[in-house]
């Protein structure tokens, strides 16, 4: 007996590991319908992925021989210092940042020797800029203070500052120095890397400047004015050539050509009166728009009224607008554009419209949500017979006279925002009235 309860107990274990192991297999199974092999494919393989990449980054980054020598690489000669930020282990119990401070190399005596003849070649080829040669300089040289490729100074010095300075200037336009056979200068240059130092000189000869025939005779020309000048000083008036080299001379004041101006201003004002009449029709609409807003309540009003008195929603806006045409008549009113809009519609019926499209009209015309809820309920009403028409109007009703509140509202904010300008001009004004005698009195 005690076998087969045994066995008995053995067969109800067994039962229940393969219900769990059921339940395993079925929630894998919801999980691969959910979630498609291939998805998990790809997730296995971004994982995979980042994670080689951060072992290579890190081998990469640990596998630094010179820093495991104890080496670190110094910055080149003109590049700067440096900071490196490292882990050390050995000096405490635990691994510590440290920061070191790493200067940048230094020339040799001979390596810096060397490095300065190269230098000094390069610079032999671009001092002369524009100028053909050095032999032959005409215009400005370059001269440059700083070489960032090698990390080294050029201090510059002109042996006569009056023809050639030490920034490349050259003098050589009425220059009594400077003569058609040229005029020859040393330069010197001392170059520097911090430590060493070395000079170079080379002579440099400057000539007048080569000028075109044009530009040779308005030279001239100037030259004899400013004599002219000299020689009529004395009198009121600065009288000019009439000839030069045999040809006649008229003379023109260069004025500023103010008529340009007359045509922008044309044209831009004919832009902005584009731009104008746009504006003006976006405020028509507004105006349309909120003086139509603030007639929907007496308009609902007195359709309720009319059609509670019995009357047929044609003849309630019938009436409404032929009472609305006797007071324009009797010159007791103005024109309203929902009133207008109704009198259209009115003899639009009148001709023989049908009631629903010319009330469907009516509402795309107004084209605000009340007018078009309107002229739904009134559509519907031609449609299906609303029995209910009265307490719908008085749900209307009682919502546009809520909104014609908070616009009326509204509109008295704007009018006092827009009466702080003049009270900001009023303030100014006081305050000039009360400072300018105070300011008098100090004075």
């Amino acid at each position: 007996m005690r076998g087969r309860e045994r066995e008995g107990e053995k067969g109800q274990k067994g039962e229940k590991k393969e219900r769990k192991l059921w339940k395993t297999v079925s929630r894998q199974a919801e999980i691969v319908e959910k979630f498609p092999v291939q998805f998990h494919k790809m997730q296995i393989i971004c994982a995979a992925a980042g994670i080689l990449l951060y072992v290579a980054v890190k081998v990469a980054g640990n596998g630094n021989s010179d820093l495991t020598e104890g080496r670190i690489r110094r910055p080149a000669h003109g590049e700067g210092e440096m900071d490196c930020e490292l882990y050390i282990t050995g000096l405490e119990e635990e691994e510590i940042p440290i920061k070191i401070h790493v200067e940048e190399k230094q020339y040799g005596e001979e390596e810096a020797l060397e490095i300065f003849e190269i230098v000094w070649q390069e610079l032999l080829a671009v001092i002369p800029a524009d100028n053909l040669s050095l032999s032959e300089v005409r215009s400005n040289l370059y001269l440059p203070s700083w070489l960032d490729s090698y990390g080294v100074r050029i201090r510059w010095y002109s042996e006569n500052q009056d023809v050639l300075d030490n920034y490349g200037n050259v003098e050589n336009e009425e220059n009594p120095q400077v003569s058609s056979d040229g005029y020859e200068v040393w330069l010197r240059a001392i170059i520097s890397d911090g430590e060493h130092e070395t000079e170079f000189q080379i002579p440099v000869t400057i000539y007048p400047p080569l000028w075109s025939r044009e530009e040779e005779r308005k030279r001239n020309f100037q030259k004899l004015v400013e004599m002219e000048n000299k020689k009529q000083k004395e009198g009121d008036w600065l009288v000019l050539p009439k000839e030069y080299e045999g040809k006649t001379l008229n003379y023109e004041e260069k004025a500023n050509d103010y008529a340009s101006f007359f045509p922008i201003t044309g044209i831009l004002m004919a832009i902005l009166y584009g731009f104008k009449g746009q504006q003006e029709e976006r405020k028509e609409k507004k105006r349309r728009s909120r003086q139509m807003l603030l007639d929907y309540s007496e308009i609902i009003s007195r359709l309720m009224v009319f059609i509670g008195a019995g009357m047929t929603i044609r003849s309630a806006w019938g009436k409404i607008v032929l009472d609305y045409e006797k007071r324009i008549e009797a010159g007791k009113g103005k024109q309203r554009y929902a009133y207008e809009e109704m009198s259209r519609t009115y003899y639009q019926i009148c001709t023989g419209k049908p009631e629903g499209e010319a009330y469907e009209e009516f509402g795309i015309r107004c084209s605000l949500q009340p007018y078009m809820k309107l002229s739904g309920l009134l559509i519907q009403n031609r449609k299906e017979g609303m029995k209910n028409l009265n307490q719908v109007m008085k749900l209307e009703m009682a919502c546009a006279f809520e909104e014609r509140k908070n616009l009326a509202r509204r509109q008295g904010e704007e009018a006092g925002t827009k009466l702080l300008v003049p009270l900001f001009l009023m303030l100014g004004v006081v305050m000039v009235m009360i400072m300018a005698p105070a300011m008098m009195a100090f004075s």
